[in-house]
């Protein structure tokens, strides 16, 4: 019986370090990736950051993690496992959970531009992460020397780094000579614009320019 705790011990520690180092850092970056969409890394850049942020999590739960190890002969079998689910649940996912909550909290009060990082790379990504919900008349002025407008709202979309910037519009928009919105085109559902083939875009919040979904001129 004692032989056979010991190797449940054993392949616990063994399986519980390997949460440790994969799972904590992996839950860090999807959950901080999520809050702040405009961040995306290549894939060798987030294989670094999962095993960077793994063990950071590892160093500060060790202590415990082996604490409650040690106590696994000493203590009913019950509470050595309710110990161990506290200290898995808290390292793997409680943790990451929470640095991630906090990272983003300090990245939305400009704590982590101040220290001179951030998690945007350039300010395309930063620009559509930090939009809060809010929707945007767009005009495009392209390369070519003629401009278009769009709607930006709940069902369009913008790329993030590493993918070239573009940009898809749900609605097309008619300008006047001066760049005014005229009108939208109906017949059309949208349109994708490659950021490369515009000299300029220029964004309008929706709250201070529309009536519902109609420009109006200020």
């Amino acid at each position: 019986m004692s032989s056979l705790l010991k190797l449940l011990t054993t392949t616990l520690q063994a399986l519980v370090l390997l949460l440790f180092l994969l799972v904590p850092g992996f839950v860090f970056i999807k959950v901080f990736d999520n809050l702040l969409p405009g961040r995306r890394r290549s894939f060798a850049q987030q294989i670094i950051d999962i095993v960077c942020w793994s063990f950071s999590i590892l160093a500060v739960w060790m202590i415990p993690a082996l604490i409650v190890f040690g106590l696994s002969q000493r203590v009913s079998g019950w509470l050595f496992y309710l110990l161990l689910f506290v200290i898995i649940f808290g390292g793997v996912f409680a943790t990451p959970i929470l640095l991630a909550y906090i990272f983003y909290r300090l990245e939305q009060r400009g704590t982590l531009k101040n220290l001179g990082t951030h998690p945007s790379p350039t300010s395309w990504d930063w620009f559509f992460s930090n939009r809060a919900g809010n929707h945007y008349y767009v005009r495009f002025h392209l390369k070519e020397g003629t401009q278009f407008g769009g709607y930006f709202g709940e069902n369009s979309f913008a790329t993030s780094s590493p993918s070239a910037p573009e940009i898809y519009v749900e609605e097309v928009w008619r300008l006047d000579e001066d760049g005014r919105f005229v009108e939208r085109v109906e017949e059309t559902d949208g349109a994708m614009v490659n950021r490369e083939e515009c000299t300029r875009i220029e964004f309008f919040r929706a709250g201070k320019h529309a009536t519902g979904k109609r420009w109006k001129e200020t």
